[in-house]
C-alpha cells in the first residue's frame, strides 16, 4: 500500500494515489507513484489555479488536471481542481500554486498554496 504522508499530521493512505485536499505542507511519496493535490475552486468567479514556477520535472510531472463542479447543482457553486502528479527519481521538489484570473497580469494571487515532495522515503 502506498502511502502520502502531510506534515500538518493527516495521513493519506491509497493503494496507487495518494491525496492532499487543500492543506500546504510534506508530501511523501515513492518513485513511480501517483498522488493529488485538490484544491477548493469556483471557476464561475474566473479564478483559477495554476502552477506559480515551473516543477523540478526531473523529480516530479504533471500527469492530469480536471476540474469537478460541486454535486450540489446549485448555480455558481464551487467544486474543486484535482492535479495528479507522478514521482519520478528520488529527491526533492517543491509544487506552489497561486489562484488568479489569468486575465488580471498585474494583480497578485487572492491564495497560494505550496507542497514540499519528498520522493524515495
Amino acid at each position: 500500500m502506498a502511502l502520502a504522508k502531510i506534515s500538518a499530521g493527516l495521513l493519506i493512505v491509497g493503494l496507487a494515489v495518494g491525496s492532499v485536499i487543500g492543506v500546504s505542507g510534506l508530501i511523501k511519496v515513492k518513485v513511480g507513484q501517483e498522488f493529488n493535490i485538490t484544491l477548493e475552486s469556483n471557476p464561475t468567479t474566473g479564478y483559477q489555479w495554476q502552477l506559480a514556477k515551473q516543477l523540478d520535472r526531473s523529480i516530479v510531472e504533471l500527469v492530469r488536471s480536471e476540474y469537478r463542479p460541486s454535486e450540489s447543482g446549485l448555480l455558481g457553486a464551487g467544486g474543486i481542481e484535482v492535479w495528479t502528479f507522478k514521482a519520478v527519481k528520488s529527491g526533492t521538489a517543491e509544487i506552489s500554486f497561486e489562484y488568479v484570473r489569468s486575465w488580471e497580469t498585474d494583480v497578485p494571487p487572492i491564495k497560494e498554496k505550496s507542497f514540499g515532495i519528498i520522493v524515495g522515503y
